[in-house]
């Protein structure tokens, strides 16, 4: 009986088969999509978020957002840590000021969409079955890319108006700048700007500031990213000569944490003016308060006046402004509440929006929810304050052409996919469900 085995003589050998662009492809993804990179990724995440927000006990939370999220790179202060370990263990690691790199926001949202990106490529089989899944991470994907538009992209403002009253202009949240304005007659102002950065340099530096249209320097003593009004004038950093400074003093507060609506920073800064030859003019100390009162009077302006060469000088220290091509009027403040609670009910603003370049004139009603948007902007009713009868809109704009005008409403889409595909993955489970259950029914019958 011959044996139906084949023998060789030495083993066989296979040939190599010639690795195609889909072979290169597969193997350069295949360690990008690693499940165990997604949990570390997830790992990294909760971590960030973790010490962003214990941050936010020392630091405002628009400082917290550049420093830990909206970079490539975050520095992570150990200060911060410690005071974590101070409240819940009763031990603090270091008093010193230490900052270490760390995977900032932007780099961690960019590998996690390569990494659910690589996935799709190397682990998932477009199929109905798995027809959820892909909707659900076109979902998160959507978000990933909308929050990164969003800081990349995005302006936030704030736009405060009396009622009864016009505004034209935006202020920042975490920006400030000096403006010195001056009588150009016929009731115009020659206005020059000094922004923040160059205020903070200046403070950091020691050098003065000099511009063409001025005839003195600007050299700043001492910044601070927030403070308080006080008529106590030994907490001065440095004794003012001349201006509000001399009556109050304006000593230096925590950043705010921006958890309360409307609660943000109010820089200070002391500052002296010097002639072109170097000679001191008069030190300056003042806020970005809005006003300086006691209690609800009104004291004094927050405007200082300097004269130098004969000629008048306004200086107003105050919150970045943008203006815009339209204006809106406040015809009437709603402010409800529920009855016996302080629990608003009802915020509303109506308003009447006047573009001047368009002809375009028309009202609206902005409440809780509701917002306006108007050529790339949005208005949100964000606070309101019932006794000085003001209203307060929060203003985010996006730049991108078309892409900006639908970046709003990225959010609510991304959420809907979600939402969609969670729905289709669980249908066709609980769908396969029941067609198992009517199978072993049948044949038990």
């Amino acid at each position: 009986m011959q044996n139906k085995d084949t023998f060789y003589d030495t083993p066989p050998t296979s040939v190599p088969r010639e690795m195609t662009g889909s072979d290169i492809l597969w193997m350069l993804l295949k360690p990008l999509a690693s499940l165990q990179l997604t949990i570390v990724l997830f790992v990294i995440s909760l971590f960030l978020v973790f010490m962003g927000t214990v941050a936010q006990k020392n630091t405002g939370i628009q400082i917290v957002l550049k420093d830990y999220f909206y970079c490539w790179i975050s520095w992570i202060d150990i200060n911060v840590f410690s005071d974590f370990t101070e409240v819940f263990f009763k031990f603090r690691l270091t008093n010193q000021m230490i900052r270490v790199p760390f995977v900032g926001g932007y780099l961690l949202g960019w590998a996690m969409v390569i990494n659910l990106t690589a996935a799709h490529f190397t682990r998932f089989r477009l199929t109905w079955k798995r027809s959820g899944i892909f909707i659900i991470h076109g979902g998160m994907l959507l978000l990933l890319f909308g929050e990164f538009y969003h800081a990349e992209m995005s302006e936030e403002y704030r736009m405060d108006i009396k009622e009864k009253a016009t505004s034209n202009y935006m202020i920042s949240f975490d920006e400030s700048e000096l403006a010195v304005m001056s009588d150009a007659g016929n009731g115009v102002d020659d206005v020059v700007v000094i922004p923040d950065e160059m205020l903070k340099r200046s403070a950091k530096t020691k050098q003065p500031i000099s511009h063409d249209s001025l005839p003195f320097l600007v050299k700043v003593h001492h910044y601070a990213i927030n403070s308080q009004f006080s008529e106590d004038l030994t907490k001065h950093p440095i004794a003012p000569t001349v201006g509000n400074g001399v009556t109050f003093s304006f000593p230096e507060e925590k950043p705010v944490t921006g958890v309360k609506a409307g609660d943000i920073n109010m820089p200070a800064i002391y500052y002296e003016l010097l002639s072109k030859e170097g000679k001191s003019i008069g030190v300056l100390a003042t806020s970005t308060a809005v006003e300086l009162t006691r209690g609800n009077i009104p004291m004094l302006s927050k405007i200082d006046q300097v004269e130098v060469g004969g000629k008048v000088y306004r200086l107003d220290f105050r919150l970045k402004r943008t203006y815009t091509a339209f204006k809106i009027r406040l015809n009437e403040l709603i402010y409800e509440k529920y009855p016996g609670t302080e629990i608003p009910k009802n915020y509303t603003s109506k308003i009447t929006l006047t573009n001047p370049s368009t002809g375009e004139k028309f009202d609206s009603n902005i409440w809780m929810n509701h917002p306006l948007r108007y050529e790339g902007s949005t208005f949100y009713q964000s606070s309101m304050d019932a006794r000085k009868r003001t209203t307060g809109l929060q203003v985010v704009q996006y730049r991108g052409g078309v892409v900006g005008k639908f970046a709003p409403w990225g959010p609510y889409v991304s959420c809907a996919l979600i939402a969609l595909g969670m729905l289709v993955h669980f249908t066709l489970h609980l769908n396969k469900f029941v067609s198992k259950l009517k199978k072993e029914s049948t044949h038990v019958e």
